[in-house]
Order: structure tokens, then C-alpha cells, then sequence
């Protein structure tokens, strides 16, 4: 993570999930056009593509 950003349920609207810092792994299920669905701390949801990296 490049900075605090928030898992959610879906897209910019959807329910907060939780809260990740920088550096926070996530498990990457998958990818769209600028989501990425992952798991972390036991939930799963989506975080907008640009604030992962490898």
C-alpha cells in the first residue's frame, strides 16, 4: 500500500471494511480496470489499483 486507504464492499461508495497504513500486505484475488478485489484482516473487498505495488 502506497498510503492509508480504505477496503471496501465496492467502488468509491461502498462500505468500509477496514482501514490499511502503508506497507500493510493484502492478498491480490484479482484485478479489473482500476480495482483490485483483495483479502486482509480477515475481510475481503476492493482497493483502487493505483494505491498497490509489487
Amino acid at each position: 500500500m502506497r498510503s492509508a486507504k480504505t477496503i471496501r464492499t465496492i467502488g468509491t461508495q461502498g462500505a468500509e471494511l477496514a482501514t490499511l497504513i502503508k506497507g500493510t500486505k493484502v492478498n491480490l484475488i484479482l484485478c479489473g480496470n482500476s480495482w483490485c478485489r483483495v483479502t486482509c484482516q480477515g475481510r475481503t473487498g476492493y482497493v483502487a489499483q493505483v494505491y498497490l505495488r509489487r
